[in-house]
């Protein structure tokens, strides 16, 4: 008589453990079927493999592959690396303000010209910042790009440096970006009391300073080694500078002559500039030609930093590269290692002219003949002048490594 009943209380007792293991043996199975890929998984967050279990072995893969790929393939891998280290550096800069503020110690600040606006000049934004994304030239290794180019964070110049731009509009217009760029460094500036902002000086954090002397009459001083230290806000002789930037002067062979023309081809402000300044200095040689490389290699000392830049603008399809270029290979022949050439137009065939003539007023972007004949367009997308002056970055950054 008890038999059954004992029967009945044993099954009572085994079967909360049949269902146990029932239930383990299904969580055992849905932890085997998250590692093997199935589509049945387990609600759990973390699981475990079981023991005992081995991944298939992978045997087209050796542990000499890398050593058997290809150049290209190498390439290809570098340039993934590059890429991933664009992402996880800091953002290009562009500059993006209309005017540069000379830190907390001055009351100055400097417009920077030619503003642009419109769809036009968005679109060359946009070409811009993917343009920037790529990455520079690699000083060592072309096949791959520089990724630190445009991203530069700390002071180009050393300590106690000083930089001298000298130079046209087109070179005031990488000056304007170069300081624009590092605004945040500069603890001191003052300019020339006049309009043109061409003439002016700035301190930076580091205690580096940068002249500049833009469209000056002294680029046809007979007497230029004497005449430009006195032009400077700060002066100082010119072979005493660490890095000189020379760019392109407009062209006046004899303003008493041909002021007509002129007057149409470089502006009024420009030529009345000019005559005020042979009212003040007549022994001023107007069919003299301006400073190369070649004249600054000879006054500068061997270890300033020579940099030639040439202009973005285009005069019926040729520039004045070629004669920048054709003093830089002297110098390179004679030993001087010191002297950099920048080519203005270089990133102009991919992301487009961007042209502006309007100086202190908002324009379009011009593209084509009419982009060509005009300076960059800047503003909140940045500009192709920020390009050159990152080129301008890695020259000096590369030297002072």
């Amino acid at each position: 008589m008890n038999r059954p009943r004992a029967r009945f209380m044993c099954g009572t007792i085994l079967l909360p453990f049949l269902c146990a293991v029932f239930v383990l043996d299904l969580r055992t199975t849905n932890r085997f079927n998250i590692w093997s890929g199935a589509r049945l998984q387990s609600s759990s967050s973390l699981q475990t493999k079981p023991s005992g279990h081995r991944e298939p072995c992978n045997c087209s893969l050796s542990l000499d592959s890398n050593r058997d790929q290809s150049t290209a393939d190498q390439n290809n891998l570098k340039q993934k690396e590059a890429e991933k280290l664009i992402s996880e550096t800091p953002p290009l800069r562009f500059c993006r303000i209309p005017r540069i503020q000379f830190g907390p110690r001055s009351k100055y600040s400097k417009y920077v010209t030619f503003q642009c606006g419109g769809e036009a000049y968005y679109q060359l934004g946009q070409r811009l910042s993917a343009y920037g994304e790529r990455g520079g030239t690699h000083p060592t290794n072309k096949t791959i790009p520089n990724v630190a180019w445009g991203r530069r964070s700390s002071i180009p110049l050393r300590t106690n440096q000083s930089a001298l731009f000298f130079g046209n509009s087109h070179t005031r217009q990488i000056l304007e970006s170069f300081l624009c760029q590092y605004q945040e460094y500069i603890v001191d500036g003052s300019l020339e009391r006049d309009s043109s902002e061409n003439v002016g000086f700035v301190r930076f954090a580091n205690n580096a300073t940068v002249q500049w002397l833009i469209n000056s009459w002294v680029a046809f001083s007979e007497e230029l080694p004497k005449a430009l230290p006195l032009e400077l806000i700060e002066p100082r002789p010119l072979d005493t500078f660490d890095v000189v930037v020379l760019g392109a002067f407009n062209n006046l062979p004899n303003h008493r002559t041909t002021r007509s023309s002129h007057k149409k081809a470089t502006g009024s402000a420009y030529l009345k500039a000019m005559e005020e300044a042979s009212n003040n200095h007549p022994d001023l040689n107007w069919t003299k030609p301006p400073p190369t490389l070649l004249d600054l290699a000879e006054t500068c000392s061997a270890k300033t930093t020579l940099v030639g830049v040439s202009m973005f603008k285009a005069r019926g399809g040729s520039t004045d590269y070629d004669g920048f270029l054709r003093h830089y290979e002297l110098l390179q022949e004679q030993g001087r290692s010191t002297v950099h050439l920048l080519k203005s137009r270089q990133h102009i065939a991919t992301v487009g002219e961007g042209g502006s003539n309007q100086k202190h007023s908002v324009d379009e972007a011009l593209e084509g003949a009419a982009g060509e004949m005009s300076h960059r367009c800047t503003g909140p997308h940045g500009s192709v002048v920020d390009l050159t002056v990152w080129d301008f970055v890695e020259v000096l950054t590369v030297k002072k490594d």
